[in-house]
């Protein structure tokens, strides 16, 4: 037995319904997971900028001292030319 045309039309229109109906809740979820994601990033960047912030407030006057020699010594590295490399 044939389809009516008009069915088929009916069929088909919900058919492409459905798809956009999906594809739109698809790029909403992603929205949300990416706004979702951003959050995090920014409460985490806080989150260790606050704890970086707080160890310089807290630093001891001893144990700043005893780091310059070691700030001394990677500033002496950070001015040395790297050798060369050549690839065989």
């Amino acid at each position: 037995m044939p389809v009516d045309e008009t069915t088929r039309d009916t069929v088909s229109v919900g058919t492409l319904q459905t798809i956009a109906s999906v594809s739109a809740h698809s790029f909403g979820q992603a929205m949300q997971n990416s706004v979702h994601n951003q959050q995090a990033a920014a409460t985490m960047g806080n989150a260790i900028t606050g704890a970086i912030c707080k160890r310089m407030v807290e630093l001891d006057v001893a144990e700043a001292a005893g780091l310059t020699p070691l700030l001394a010594q990677l500033a002496k590295i950070a001015q040395s030319t790297p050798p060369d490399f050549e690839p065989e």
